[in-house]
């Protein structure tokens, strides 16, 4: 399966929409909303889990 194939592009689209309200902190500890960093261009969201 291709990310081009009918309703995958449309769950992607989906998923980004539910996420684009949800408020994280950035690396400074200020809140940052997660649709401000792909409003202008597309970006990646990589979790990375803290072991230690």
């Amino acid at each position: 399966m291709t990310l081009f194939e009918e309703g995958v592009m449309k769950s992607m689209s989906s998923v980004s929409q539910d996420l684009a309200d949800v408020v994280l902190q950035d690396a400074d500890e200020q809140p940052q909303r997660l649709g401000e960093l792909w409003a202008g261009t597309p970006a990646v969201l990589v979790f990375v889990r803290h072991f230690g």
